[in-house]
């Protein structure tokens, strides 16, 4: 299985620009800078997970939906709060859980040491945490065997 979120992302984005007039108008819509919104679509720069969350409130869709090849965006009126890290932690969580592992050299050998233990932990912490870049956020469902979008997709 080979994730491919970013090119999602960036096939998403390209839809939004050709629907805009310009770089300068999708960038304004996105709250993003024009020099990011380029780099993204030249693919010259990854965006993060909260940069994702931050793009997907104003959108008023879920963050995963921004990754998700099946999934079609819509712009909506409504923002909503996005909680991806809070979702990747739970999410994460379960699949540690289900695999039975507890300790952290046993999550770190189930991700084939694709993240070190310090980011680890970042992930899993409640404040001042870290999220994955979508380049790394692919590598790790891949070695989960799992589409990248469901680790980012909340749960009620």
């Amino acid at each position: 299985m080979k994730n491919q979120s970013f090119f999602v992302f960036q096939q998403k984005l390209n839809e939004w620009y050709l629907s805009s007039s310009s770089y300068h108008e999708l960038a304004l819509h996105l709250q993003v800078n024009e020099s990011t919104l380029k780099g993204w679509l030249s693919g010259s720069r990854h965006p993060t997970i909260k940069r994702l969350d931050q793009i997907a409130d104003q959108l008023g869709c879920f963050t995963h939906e921004l990754i998700c090849p099946h999934s079609p965006i819509l712009f909506h009126k409504n923002p909503r709060k996005n909680h991806s890290h809070h979702a990747f932690s739970q999410n994460l969580g379960i699949i540690f859980n289900q695999k039975g592992c507890y300790r952290t050299v046993q999550k770190l050998t189930l991700l084939e040491g694709l993240v070190t233990d310090f980011a680890l932990q970042s992930y899993l912490r409640e404040q001042n945490y870290r999220l994955p870049t979508l380049k790394k956020l692919d590598q790790i469902a891949d070695v989960l065997q799992m589409e990248a979008y469901l680790l980012l997709q909340e749960r009620s």
